[in-house]
């Protein structure tokens, strides 16, 4: 049976995982499996402490106690009472000049008895650094839209056309988010659109009637009203595109955005 289970460690430890431990409930002793530098697995026998101490070593603070502290054996069979538990840990090299690389520790019951645990060390780097670059790149677009919305932007409004649900973002003072359509419509017509334009503005955005002018304009409609804000009138354009959604096959939902035109207008009219 062990030289079965050290076959199978040596495949996994070459293939998949770093290391691979087994730790024995009562004593905590831990065999674990890694792979030498010749490329030929080994397996040596400690106290899990000892596997604690050595990799929590490796790490900088305050990285070092916040590891110790998740690998305590009382808090993995807790963890394991419940499900399993997986632990991610930036791992720092103290060497100067090398990159943070990120390892995952991953517990899990060995057998039905539960008399031991499996636990696999695989480095996580490459899908790590691949994340933290999809995030910095979500950031940029994040960014990017921020600036349409503060500089170019009065308000952008995403609506959902089978429930009337929207989201609405903005980043004027005169204005307050709605989580539906026609209320949030309502609360525009009723608190900033100029008064002797406010019917018109609730024909024109109607949700059935906005539909119907999309479809009939190519996906697009474009009007322009009157806001009345603390500091006087504004001309705004509102610019509407019925949108083909991407990840859900023939579904669509409407966008739309306010912009403010008053010095467009102005300027025209010199």
């Amino acid at each position: 049976m062990e030289n079965k289970l050290e076959k199978i460690t040596a495949r996994l430890i070459r293939d998949t995982y770093r290391q691979i431990g087994l730790i024995d409930i009562k004593t905590q002793n831990t065999t674990m499996f890694s792979m030498e530098d010749s490329g030929n697995s080994s397996a040596n026998c400690y106290p899990y402490e000892n596997f604690v101490t050595n990799i929590s070593s490796s790490l900088a603070n305050p990285y070092r106690e916040q590891l110790r502290r998740q690998l305590q054996f009382p808090h993995i069979l807790k963890a394991l009472g419940k499900t399993e538990s997986d632990v991610l840990i930036e791992f720092e090299p103290s060497h100067s000049g090398e990159k943070v690389r990120f390892f995952l520790i991953a517990f899990s019951w060995y057998d039905i008895s539960k008399s031991s645990i499996i636990m696999t060390v695989s480095e996580e780097t490459k899908r790590m650094s691949e994340k933290l670059e999809l995030i910095q790149k979500l950031r940029r677009i994040e960014d990017r839209f921020d600036f349409l919305r503060t500089h170019i932007c009065e308000d952008f409004i995403e609506v959902n056309i089978y429930t009337g649900e929207c989201t609405t973002i903005h980043s004027n003072n005169n204005m307050i988010s709605k989580s539906n359509y026609k209320e949030q419509i309502d609360w525009f017509a009723y608190h900033i659109v100029a008064e002797e334009e406010r019917a018109a503005y609730l024909a024109d955005f109607e949700l059935d009637h906005l539909l119907g002018c999309l479809r009939s304009n190519d996906n697009y409609y474009a009007v322009t009203y009157t806001l009345v804000y603390q500091d006087g009138r504004h001309d705004v354009l509102i610019v509407s595109a019925l949108i083909l959604d991407s990840i859900r096959a023939g579904y669509e939902y409407i966008v739309s955005y306010a912009q403010d035109i008053t010095i467009i207008k102005q300027q025209e009219a010199r």
